[in-house]
């Protein structure tokens, strides 16, 4: 497959999905086998109080961060790496290619892919608007309060489908990446209530993905761009001239 059948393929999945003029979220997958399912929800033997411990946690101890809504508190978790039922997406399709072929091993793993995702679609089988949850239109319950009487009481998630957020809360990686969210208030893989005309996926076979890399290379996509500072500086370098 060549960068332009990449896109043609691409292409054919939004006009699938409804975004062919806009308005698609995707999530590039390093390896193929992998559902849409956030990290908190791939631990199957965690401790029923783990998700709201974590929370606790979290904010207790952290220091010179003044952030009171739940949603944005979750979302600075997420970005620092804490199990969360936050899954990443992008608005910058770009970005996504670049995370399904930046570390894909040729070896016992699945092909990567890239998810094409209508969110609006996606909302309305939660709320029958379409609609993109933000700083604007809020999502219609609080994240703590839910996760609380799920740990305690066991009451269901108000959204028993994923729905998808925009950050209304910024910092420098989310705008580099474009970022956005789905949250997933069960266990159920995104694509198993989603149907193909929601979320589509697009395979890269690995015989692809050094010449993908290469051309996202010359396009100036690129560890440096995608995480910024050192981390990503020594990343492009070694990206550069030996992987």
């Amino acid at each position: 497959m060549s960068y332009n059948e990449l896109f043609a393929s691409i292409k054919d999945a939004q006009r699938r999905t409804g975004t062919e003029q806009g308005g698609a979220w995707y999530r590039g997958i390093s390896d193929g086998r992998h559902t849409l399912t956030p990290s908190l929800l791939r631990q199957r033997k965690r401790h029923a109080d783990a998700e709201i411990n974590m929370f606790a946690d979290f904010w207790t101890m952290i220091e010179g961060v003044d952030i009171k809504d739940s949603w944005e508190r979750l979302s600075l978790m997420q970005h620092y790496g804490v199990p969360t039922r936050l899954l990443d997406w992008t608005t910058d399709l770009n970005i996504a290619v670049y995370f399904a072929v930046a570390s894909a091993e040729r070896k016992r793993t699945g092909d990567p892919c890239i998810w094409v995702l209508n969110p609006y679609k996606l909302n309305e089988l939660h709320s029958g608007t379409r609609v993109i949850y933000d700083a604007v239109d809020r999502v219609d319950f609080d994240y703590y309060d839910a996760a609380r009487a799920f740990a305690r009481n066991g009451t269901p998630f108000p959204n028993d489908k994923a729905v998808a957020l925009r950050p209304t809360w910024s910092n420098a990686r989310i705008r580099l990446q474009s970022g956005c969210f789905t949250f997933h208030g069960s266990d159920d893989p995104l694509e198993a209530v989603a149907n193909t005309r929601i979320a589509k996926r697009v395979q890269i076979p690995h015989s692809s993905v050094h010449d993908i890399r290469e051309k996202l290379l010359r396009e100036g996509i690129h560890p440096l761009k995608v995480f910024g500072g050192v981390e990503g500086l020594a990343t492009y370098v070694r990206w550069s001239y030996l992987d």
